[in-house]
């Protein structure tokens, strides 16, 4: 079996991980490992611990939200492409680092 595209997260306690489980249902952040990815696939963090553009599912859910809960849109395109939306909403201010 391959588990190249398989994320693990390890949680102190199972109350933890039940926790941040249903964070990830509430959110739609568990949704969101249900997308295809493509070469082209690009996710743009607009809540969370480090809002940006990501390149991976993995990138995004680590470094993005840190394993939390947040805003993510899930798009085909460049990431020149996604700066540009980023950039937009941020200057909007719909971006929120937590």
């Amino acid at each position: 079996a391959s588990f190249r595209a398989r994320l693990i997260k390890s949680f102190p306690t199972v109350q933890a991980a039940q926790s941040t489980y249903q964070e990830c249902v509430h959110t739609g952040v568990l949704a969101l490992l249900r997308v295809q990815e493509s070469q082209n696939t690009v996710y743009v963090v607009t809540k969370g611990f480090q809002p940006g553009v990501y390149t991976s599912r993995k990138n995004a859910l680590a470094y993005g939200l840190n394993w939390r809960g947040g805003e993510v849109t899930c798009t085909n395109g460049t990431v020149a492409e996604a700066k540009a939306i980023f950039d937009y909403w941020n200057s909007l201010g719909q971006v929120t680092r937590l």
